[in-house]
């Protein structure tokens, strides 16, 4: 997959752009004194390639230059021809104020425009983004990055100023989850294990924050089922003999209208409703606990404990890590407390109207029973029934811990597997990296590569190299050394951290070369801080690369020219030319927006 051109529908405002393969130069010229001394300059150089994202369907933003300025673009239909393989060419159709509806064509010649082909002469007109680019990732067809679709080469085959800072992780990819497996396929390793690591990291802050919940549920009540479960029979028991107690009752009635049967039916009314009672005020009492409880408390020490145990220091992107569980665990009990809330106020609602039916029933149960002769025996009674009550509402209780408590077990016990889990990945991995180490390996190839590029610029030698860290996650190292082989502090240079980036880049074009893969690149400011002889070098090594397979896109401005001087590049590898003196210098032929 290369570029062969990027036009729209206003050649008045955006001239066409035709690229070639091998060395395409995008220069830009200062020709006004006042500046000469700036570090930017606002000619397009940067922004033609986060036009050409945009064309290979980036998504939309609204701080993207085209939606940021929407007034100024709106009117805007750009078109981007590339070739997917020998003889086969695609032009993708995308506006800016119907960014979304995208539209393909296929052909057979190069440099075509399609700007005023109809919708029904398109092979596949307005599709949806997301289908879109589905679309496109079936055509390009780059098996070497799968399962990963054509976007992620693209983000590395399109490096801006901001990502030049990490040879590995672009500026885009804030978590690691987003590189570290991708990276590790281009690289020729078993991409799928390192993609578990993390998922099975993440699996397991889960299980952490389910084990960490039932805990709370359960007041610190997580020593022993079988205690829990000794407590329920001994409950059962008693509950059993206070009911035989109470079914042996007789009641002598002195000859009135209260007979037994209807002082018995008061009673049971009333029993079960000082159980419901009992048992919903538990339940108040501990949905207002939960909601008084359901907060994060970070707490330093215990995180640090925590992390030293697993090895793990403390800091950097861990911590960010950490703060993404807590604002998981916060969005969690913020839905859990809106749930309690409104089952506390069911439940306040419901007692309420419970204690109003009790106090209606006792008065007519008084009355009732003031006919009894035996007071000894209704007193009796009356302690038997509020017992048994209490008694039920504590067996539901425990019977409820002894659930949460089962929970609480399975918890502990998927948490173990897990983390089994992660110690057998650790080991693939590492596994993986080892077999991936042998002289034909893409890992060996592209390392060796990598130091030929470097050594030929700089006349150093330069490493790949990876590690893996106590979690069982790879890191990545690119670095120069001396002639021990030991790191040098140029390899953090900002200047040779660039170098480095393209170097990686270029190696891995090489190594695929001969496979569908994204074979162009655009490094902005390709030269900037060289000196000459390395700049000659870098230009003689781009050159070097198969010109029929490979596109290099460099931009520079001329005061970055090797010894300034623009006979240094050949004159068809001079693909545009920008400059500051007036609108028509400029990659947008309009007012600075």
């Amino acid at each position: 997959m290369i570029l062969t051109k990027l036009y729209s529908n206003m050649d008045d405002k955006f001239e066409p752009i035709v690229f070639k393969k091998g060395l395409n130069i995008v220069l830009g010229e200062i020709r006004l004194p006042e500046n000469m001394k700036k570090d930017t300059h606002n000619l397009g150089k940067s922004t033609l390639a986060l036009l050409l994202d945009y064309c290979l369907l980036k998504g939309k933003s609204q701080n993207f230059f085209l939606f940021k300025h929407f007034d100024v673009f709106k009117e805007f239909v750009f078109f981007l021809e590339l070739q997917y393989e020998n003889g086969k060419y695609l032009t993708i159709k995308r506006g800016v104020e119907n960014n979304s509806k995208i539209s393909f064509i296929k052909h057979s010649e190069k440099d075509r425009n399609f700007v005023h082909l109809s919708d029904d002469e398109w092979n596949h007109s307005n599709l949806p983004l997301k289908k879109a680019k589905l679309e496109l990732d079936s055509i390009l067809n780059l098996e070497v990055v799968k399962p990963w679709d054509y976007r992620k080469p693209v983000s590395y085959a399109l490096r801006s100023q901001d990502d030049y800072g990490d040879v590995f992780q672009l500026k885009k990819f804030g978590k690691h989850i987003d590189w570290k497996p991708y990276l590790s396929k281009l690289l020729g390793l078993d991409s799928s294990l390192v993609q578990s690591q993390y998922e099975l990291k993440e699996e397991l802050e889960r299980a952490k924050i389910v084990k960490k919940r039932l805990e709370k549920e359960l007041n610190g009540f997580t020593d022993s089922l079988d205690k829990l479960e000794g407590l329920i029979l001994i409950k059962g028991e008693e509950i059993q003999k206070i009911k035989q107690q109470i079914d042996e009752f007789d009641f002598e009635l002195e000859d009135s209208s209260v007979n037994k049967s209807l002082v018995e039916d008061i009673d049971t009314q009333l029993a079960q409703l000082n159980k419901d009672r009992y048992y919903i005020s538990t339940a108040i009492e501990k949905l207002e606990l939960s909601l008084n409880r359901d907060k994060i408390i970070f707490n330093p020490k215990e995180a640090k404990a925590i992390f030293e145990e697993a090895g793990v220091l403390f800091e950097g992107q861990i911590k960010k890590t950490y703060d993404e569980l807590i604002q998981f665990n916060k969005d969690i009990t913020k839905e859990r407390q809106s749930y309690l809330k409104e089952e506390l106020k069911e439940l306040q609602n419901e007692l309420k109207s419970i204690k109003e039916e009790i106090s209606t029933l006792n008065k007519k149960r008084s009355k009732a029973l003031y006919f009894l002769k035996d007071s000894g025996a209704i007193e009796k009674y009356k302690t038997l029934s509020n017992k048994l009550v209490e008694l039920e509402a504590e067996f539901l209780t425990l019977k409820n811990q002894e659930s949460r408590l089962l929970e609480y077990e399975d918890a502990k016990i998927k948490l173990e597997e897990i983390k089994r889990e992660i110690d057998k990945n650790r080991l693939a991995i590492a596994n993986s990296v080892k077999e991936s180490k042998n002289r034909e390996s893409i890992y060996s190839q592209i390392k060796l590569n990598f130091n030929a590029i470097i050594k030929s610029v700089l006349d150093k030698e330069a490493l790949i190299s990876i590690s893996q860290n106590a979690e069982g996650n790879l890191d990545f190292k690119a670095e120069i050394l001396d002639n021990n082989g030991n790191k040098t502090s140029q390899s953090d240079g900002k200047t040779y951290k660039k170098l480095l980036c393209m170097a990686f880049d270029l190696a891995v074009n090489k190594v695929y070369i001969d496979k569908p893969y994204t074979h162009f690149l655009y490094h902005d400011g390709f030269l900037e801080k060289l000196d000459n002889r390395k700049k000659e070098n870098f230009i003689r090594l781009i050159r070097e690369i198969n010109p029929n397979s490979f596109q290099y896109i460099g931009t520079l401005i001329d005061s970055e020219l090797p010894n300034r001087d623009i006979s240094i590049f050949k004159e068809d590898e001079i693909i545009l030319t920008l400059h500051d003196d007036g609108e028509s210098g400029l990659l947008f032929k309009m007012p600075t927006w």
